[in-house]
């Protein structure tokens, strides 16, 4: 656990799409841009800049399923309301095909940052996820996810992160 944080190369894919047949922006399909549908690889494969390209421009708002579903093992009404985003609206979304908006991008791509991290740290998704959930007497006895909604709850998360990854007390 005291060891440093391992380094990933990074590609360079130009566009997260979701896992499902909705036509992109570019009129193609999503799961011809990603045959895998990993959205959250794809994201996590973009070079930081990128990324926050990708947030202005509205995720997929089926990369809120996927969270939920695949990173987290939490229902989708679970992971929007610690993110305090309103169900129906990112529901009507996924079912009308339209991208998230820039913020409710960004709160779900602070929630993969921050898993991606835990996953580094803990040595193990499962691990991260669990931790993500459960109250943390370090954040005043509230879980990880229910901080990720503020850029200082983020920071907050990350700092207890960081400091597990060298070994500095928390």
């Amino acid at each position: 656990m005291g060891k440093a944080l391992k380094s990933r190369p990074r590609a360079t894919p130009k566009k997260v799409d979701g896992a499902d047949d909705c036509p992109t922006h570019r009129g193609e399909s999503r799961s011809a841009a990603h045959p895998r549908g990993n959205v959250i690889g794809a994201f996590l494969a973009m070079p930081p800049i990128e990324q926050a390209q990708q947030i202005r421009q509205g995720m997929d708002a089926n990369v809120a399923r996927s969270v939920s579903k695949d990173l987290l093992k939490v229902s989708l009404p679970v992971l929007l309301r610690s993110l305090r985003l309103s169900p129906s609206v990112v529901r009507r979304k996924i079912s009308s095909c339209k991208p998230l908006s820039a913020s409710e991008s960004d709160l779900i791509a602070r929630t993969v940052l921050i898993h991606e991290l835990a996953t580094d740290v803990l040595e193990n998704p499962k691990l991260a996820s669990e931790w993500m959930l459960k109250r943390n007497i370090h954040l005043r006895d509230e879980a990880p996810l229910d901080l990720l909604d503020t850029q200082t709850g983020y920071d907050c998360v990350r700092s207890i992160l960081l400091r597990l990854a060298y070994g500095v007390c928390a």
